[in-house]
């Protein structure tokens, strides 16, 4: 064959491939105006040639048949962690399919190239699933599903021992999170092809926003701060130390999450409340209220009542003689004379005598006499400046130096109150006359001659209550004057009401009205049993001069 016949042959080919191509393109340029090009693989599928609704479908189908095998995998390095590994359809973790953008995406496949490109069969066009990820959807989702590897920290806790007097740390506890983050853009960054795809879910640790060494550092803040010594003087003496359980009930603890720290304070308010309460309890002095009695006396009311009887009775008198006169007739000539009827048995003297007697009178309501102090009243003091010895103990601690605090006082008077009827059962001893009275209210119903302590072994005064009975026992003590132990046996109808204090029987001597006890109140037998069965205990005991 010559050269010249083999240039025919191959020109005679290319004249038909460039007709094909010319033709191809032609029918291309008609069929795939509205389909989607050749080459084109929608997520790992072939769907040249399909319609835009072809494409929906495909693309709906694939959506459909994607299966996620989710698998936990733990970076927090908390190893009470389970191993959990979920299967999940896109669906399931709120990955919503775009039917009509996934389409689109298919039919304009390589639009922004050549036409020839797009139309070539051996040009291959990969398009992906159009999806939306909403990032707070998906977090919530996937969290639902690992719950169980969860945990949450704990924040390290400062806490006071009583029993150690200091404060101790208890550790933090790490706990865990999802790095959803990491997740996400794995998800959004892969395609999405039918069947089973495998992704990783990662669990990271969940440190306390404040650490252990910063809880250390503010626990030894708080030891600092309890070891300091607080002060209070009165009379240029020390009259009360601030205990270290007290100090540390005032140190609080605010977790700073910003800084990751806790800062230290003190509670000035319930320091406040402990100079009202515990300080002052040795530091001030309430007010002791003046007791006074206005004692029944019988003999006054009885005259008071008959006097008012008396005077009613002439009242009366009086009253019936004008009604008499005004009713007399105006017949002067006729005799006036005294008449007398009787009228149901009773009779009527009409002769305006006054000396009728005066109605018998029964008293019901006696009349007090004058108020008699039983207790003397003692003025009170309190602290003044609580405020400002407050915020000098938060100085003090928080900065660590000891301080003596010397409070201002003010007065508080005391208030008179007076024993009425309502006041109940009391037991008043007067030392100065050896006497012992019996009160119910303002009643007084005894009265018992008694002997108290001598004067080296004097009776206690002041304001006590009853709040031990023996019906007998051995009473023991200490004689000064002999400079021995003495045992008394078998005391009767003891009523105890401060310490050793009692109101007993002394059956070993008859000298009632002086002084010749160890301190007690001794009493003649059957008034002692008395005293012992009368009062209860809790019964107010009053002993002064």
């Amino acid at each position: 064959m010559t050269i010249l016949k083999k240039y025919k042959i191959l020109f005679i080919i290319a004249v038909c491939v460039i007709g094909a191509i010319c033709a191809y393109l032609v029918y291309a340029h008609g069929h795939y105006a509205d389909r989607v090009p050749p080459g084109t693989y929608l997520a790992g599928e072939d769907v040249s040639g399909f319609t835009e609704s072809e494409a929906r479908l495909a693309g709906q189908k694939i959506y459909d048949s994607i299966v996620m095998d989710l698998t936990l995998r733990n970076e927090s390095g908390v190893a009470s962690v389970p191993a959990i590994t979920q299967t999940l359809t896109v669906d399931d973790i709120g990955i919503r399919f775009e039917a009509d953008m996934t389409a689109q995406a298919a039919i304009n496949a390589a639009s922004n190239e050549w036409f020839i490109t797009r139309v070539n069969p051996f040009v291959k066009k990969f398009i992906g699933l159009s999806v939306i990820v909403d990032d707070e959807v998906i977090t919530k989702k996937i969290t639902s599903y690992f719950g169980d590897a969860l945990f949450k920290s704990k924040l390290p806790k400062v806490k006071y021992s009583k029993k150690g007097k200091t404060f101790n740390v208890t550790p933090g506890v790490v706990g865990t999170t999802l790095d959803m983050n990491r997740f996400i853009m794995e998800v959004k960054a892969g395609t999405f092809r039918a069947g089973t795809s495998q992704y990783d879910v990662y669990l990271n640790p969940l440190h306390p926003e404040i650490s252990d060494e910063a809880a250390d550092e503010a626990r030894d803040l708080a030891n600092r701060a309890i070891k300091t010594k607080i002060s209070f003087e009165k009379n240029d003496q020390v009259a009360y130390k601030a205990g270290t359980n007290s100090k540390a009930s005032w140190v609080t603890f605010t977790a700073d999450k910003e800084t990751g720290k806790y800062e230290v304070g003190i509670d000035t308010d319930k320091v406040m409340k402990f100079l009202k309460t515990t300080a002052s309890s040795q530091l001030v002095e309430e007010p002791l209220p003046e007791l006074v009695v206005r004692e029944i006396d019988m003999e006054s009311a009885v005259k008071e009542a008959n006097e008012k009887a008396k005077q009613d009775s002439e009242k009366d008198k009086e009253e019936e003689k004008d009604k008499k006169t005004s009713n007399k007739k105006s017949d002067q000539d006729k005799d006036v004379k005294s008449t007398s009827k009787e009228d149901d048995g009773k009779s009527t003297r009409n002769d305006g005598s006054d000396d009728a007697p005066a109605k018998d009178v029964k008293v019901t309501t006696p009349a007090p006499k004058a108020a008699r102090v039983v207790r003397e009243g003692e003025e009170g003091f309190a602290i003044s400046n609580r405020q400002q010895l407050a915020d000098r103990i938060e100085e003090s601690m928080l900065s660590g130096k000891n301080i003596k605090l010397t409070p201002e006082y003010e007065t508080i008077p005391y208030e008179t109150e007076e024993i009425g009827p309502d006041f109940g059962k009391w037991i008043e001893t007067n030392l100065s006359k050896q006497v012992t009275y019996l009160w119910e209210g303002n009643k007084k119903i005894k009265t018992y001659i008694v002997s108290t302590g001598k004067n080296v072994t004097p009776t206690i005064t002041g304001t006590y209550k009853i709040y031990m009975k023996r019906d007998h026992h051995d009473m023991k003590g200490y004689d000064p004057i002999k400079k021995e132990k003495y045992v008394q046996p078998d005391v009767r109808y003891i009523s105890y009401f401060e310490g050793a204090y009692a109101y007993h029987a002394a059956y070993w001597h008859n000298a009632f009205g002086t002084q010749v006890s160890h301190g007690c109140i001794n009493m003649k037998i059957a008034e002692a049993q008395f005293l012992y069965d009368w009062a209860p205990t809790g019964t107010t005991c009053i002993i002064h001069y």
